[in-house]
């Protein structure tokens, strides 16, 4: 994101870059925690931040998220009609439906019974952390990338990105609390006619790491 906004910046806009709770340089216990609603309030948190910085004028403030943080700045314009444009990459509009529709790896064919199973397993270990956070207990963390099954990316031929990402961003942790499928993004209907501001939506044709 830092590569993204000192372009950003080149072109003269002021650019605000921010870690959510729970990861990165931002606060919050336990660590690596991701939940959609929370961090949608930390980005109205940030709009209403640059609204009232001096020198910002606050009916020009625009929003760009990729992936997860797509679906989040989609939300938020819809909500937020003096959002003043946006910018959506590869958005998981529908985490579930974006599963379904994602195009197949090369070279990574797992079997149905497969998929079946890593997906019963993400599942129980999904519920298992969602407990252990109703009782206060530490989380149940899963790899983000890893054995299928053990981890919610599982394609050999990603393992250049997650090392890339790994080598770029020193406090990057390869876990994730599983509970967060529970509160993935699901984009109701209407959602997009709701946003006033102009919207640019990027797509890739042959993702297969994003569930768009």
């Amino acid at each position: 994101m830092p590569d993204f906004a000192s372009r950003f910046a080149d072109g003269g806009l002021t650019t605000l870059v921010f870690d959510y709770r729970h990861l990165g340089r931002s606060e919050g216990e336990p660590r690596q925690l991701l939940d959609a609603r929370r961090q949608r309030d930390d980005l109205r948190r940030a709009v209403e931040f640059m609204r009232a910085t001096s020198g910002i004028d606050p009916h020009c403030i625009a929003l760009r998220g990729t992936s997860l943080g797509g679906s989040h700045v989609v939300n938020i314009a819809a909500e937020d009609p003096e959002i003043a444009a946006l910018v959506a990459n590869v958005p998981a509009l529908d985490v579930f439906k974006g599963m379904r529709g994602r195009s197949a790896p090369v070279g990574f064919h797992p079997t149905r019974s497969q998929v079946a199973l890593a997906s019963v397993r993400l599942v129980a270990a999904a519920a298992w952390d969602a407990i252990r956070g109703v009782v206060g207990l530490s989380p149940y963390y899963t790899p983000v990338y890893g054995p299928l099954g053990r981890a919610v990316f599982a394609d050999p031929a990603l393992a250049p990105l997650f090392d890339a990402v790994e080598a770029g961003a020193p406090l990057w942790r390869n876990r994730v609390t599983p509970r967060f499928l529970f509160t993935a993004p699901r984009c109701r209907d209407g959602t997009i006619a709701r946003i006033a501001a102009p919207l640019m939506v990027t797509v890739a044709r042959d993702d297969a790491t994003q569930a768009s």
